[in-house]
C-alpha cells in the first residue's frame, strides 16, 4: 500500500513522456537498489535464522537436562532417601511448570521475567545438596553437576531471548528498502497501469513472504502457533 501511494505521487508529478525518457538511467539505479535490497534481505533472513536456531537449541538443551535429572532420581532407591526422592520429583515438576506457565507467556509477549527463579533454586538445592551413599551415587554426583550446568546455560540463553532479536533499525531498513523496490517501478512508464500494478503485487507478495518468514524466525516464541512451544516442559510437569 505504501508503494502504491508513492506510485500515485510519481505518476501525478511526472508525465509518461518524462518517465520514458529517463528509463535508461532508471534501469541502472533500479539494479543498484535491487542489489542493496538483496543484501538487506540476506542479512535479515540469516540473522533471523540464527536467532531461531539458537533459541531452539536452548529449549532442547534445557528440557533434555531436566529430563536427565529426572532419570537420576531412581538411583537413590534406599528407604532413607524416600523423602529426598519425593522432593526431587516435586522440584522437577515445579520447575517445568514454572517455565511452561510463567516464563513462556512473557517470552511470547517479548518480555523478561525472573518469577521462575524460586523454582530453579529449589531444583538446584534438591539435586546439588545430595550426599551420595554408594559408589554409583557418587559417580552420578559429577553428572548431576554437569546436567545442572547445562540447564543453567540454556535457561540464561532462553530467558534473554527478547534481547537477542534483530534491532528495530534493521527492521526499519528492511521495510524501507522493500517499499523502495516496489515504488521504483513507477518511474518506468507502462502502456497499462493495471499491468504495472499486477506486476508490483506479485513482487510485493514475494517480498511479503520473505518478511513474514523473517519475523516468524526472529520471534520464535510469539505467534499462533509459535515455532517454539512449551510442550516439552508440559510433558515433564506430571512426572
Amino acid at each position: 500500500m505504501a508503494a502504491l501511494l508513492v506510485g500515485r505521487i510519481i505518476t501525478s508529478v511526472f508525465t509518461a513522456r518524462e518517465l520514458s525518457e529517463s528509463a535508461a538511467a532508471g534501469v541502472v539505479k533500479f539494479n543498484t537498489i535491487l542489489n542493496i535490497f538483496a543484501v538487506i534481505s540476506a542479512l535479515v533472513l540469516v540473522g533471523s535464522w540464527e536467532v531461531y536456531n539458537s533459541m531452539r537449541e536452548a529449549v532442547q538443551k534445557e528440557a533434555s537436562a531436566l529430563y536427565l535429572l529426572h532419570l537420576i532420581i531412581d538411583v537413590f532407591r534406599e528407604a532413607q532417601h524416600t523423602e529426598m526422592r519425593a522432593e526431587m520429583r516435586a522440584a522437577v515438576s515445579a520447575y517445568a511448570a514454572a517455565v511452561a506457565e510463567i516464563d513462556w507467556p512473557h517470552l511470547a509477549a517479548g518480555g523478561i521475567t525472573t518469577q521462575s527463579e524460586a523454582a530453579f533454586v529449589r531444583l538446584a538445592r534438591a539435586f546439588l545438596d545430595v550426599t551420595p551413599g554408594d559408589l554409583v551415587q557418587d559417580s552420578l554426583a559429577s553428572n548431576t553437576s554437569i546436567y545442572m550446568q547445562s540447564l543453567v546455560e540454556a535457561r540464561v540463553q532462553r530467558m534473554w531471548a527478547p534481547q537477542r532479536t534483530l534491532t528495530s533499525l534493521i527492521w526499519i531498513l528492511f521495510l524501507t528498502s522493500s517499499v523502495s523496490v516496489l515504488s521504483f517501478q513507477w518511474f518506468f512508464s507502462s502502456g497499462s497501469s493495471f499491468v504495472q500494478t499486477m506486476m508490483g503485487l506479485i513482487v510485493a507478495f514475494l517480498i511479503g513472504l520473505v518478511m513474514f518468514t523473517a519475523i516468524k524466525l526472529a520471534f520464535p516464541f510469539s505467534g499462533s502457533p509459535p515455532l517454539l512451544t512449551n510442550q516439552p516442559f508440559l510433558n515433564l510437569m506430571g512426572w
